[in-house]
């Protein structure tokens, strides 16, 4: 959960629809990204809900990608010189017949594109990846590189977290891991971003499961830059 300057919240739900699905609540304004069939059995689908006095601040981003909803938010609302881009996520289960291995690469994709807009980036929602507790980051060894020094050249996400008194490794009461849990760690690593479950407010040191007090399959992750904004989980 993110805190905005003036010290309200918003929560993002996680919905399955489709284009016979109507959400009507007084006060809220809803945007979905819906499959492009009509089935009888209910998966997929992404719905973002917001309150109506937010929807100058809020634009949603058409993109290509079905597993990934993207929103920018105004970057003043967070004291900020850059928007604020989110992507609410939902991947189907692996071996079901909506799942599919190039998720996470084609979530990538889009992930860099708004890499280029903003730093401040955020993915939140079901990924139905198990990462047990392995770390989301690469280790940087100085000694590595010599004498060359080509550390010095080398930006440390992990410094972030150690700036603002993070734990840099998670924790998590699911130690189970699959296949989609490797490819979201491969991405946290490969682009610099980490995983918050496990890392702040009332989670830390903990890493609450999150789907039938069993498994932890839905996350928060957060660029380094945007972690100063968080308040906890």
């Amino acid at each position: 959960m993110l805190t905005r300057t003036d010290g309200s919240t918003d929560r993002i739900p996680e919905t399955k629809t489709d284009d016979i699905d109507v959400i009507n609540l007084p006060g809220y304004e809803f945007k979905m990204k819906n499959r492009k069939k009509v089935t009888k059995t209910r998966s997929g689908g992404i719905t973002v809900g917001y309150k109506e006095h937010l929807k100058t601040m809020i634009e949603i981003i058409d993109t290509e990608c079905k597993y990934v909803m993207w929103f920018q938010v105004n970057g003043k609302t967070f004291n900020l010189d850059k928007p604020v881009v989110f992507g609410v996520v939902y991947i189907p289960p692996e071996y079901t017949r909506y799942s599919s291995d190039e998720a996470v690469n084609e979530i990538e994709q889009e992930y860099l594109r708004f890499s280029n807009i903003s730093n401040y980036i955020c993915l939140l929602g079901d990924f139905n990846a198990r990462t047990g507790c392995d770390d989301d980051f690469v280790i940087i060894n100085e000694d590595e590189h010599g004498d060359n020094n080509l550390s010095d050249f080398i930006e440390n996400p992990i410094n972030a977290l150690e700036a603002l008194s993070i734990p840099t490794k998670r924790e998590s009461m699911d130690k189970g891991k699959n296949k989609y849990g490797n490819m979201l760690l491969n991405f946290c690593k490969g682009n610099g971003v980490f995983i918050l479950n496990g890392r702040l407010g009332r989670d830390q040191n903990i890493g609450r499961f999150t789907c039938r007090n069993a498994s932890v399959v839905d996350y928060c992750i957060s660029t380094p830059e945007l972690l100063k904004t968080f308040k906890g989980l």
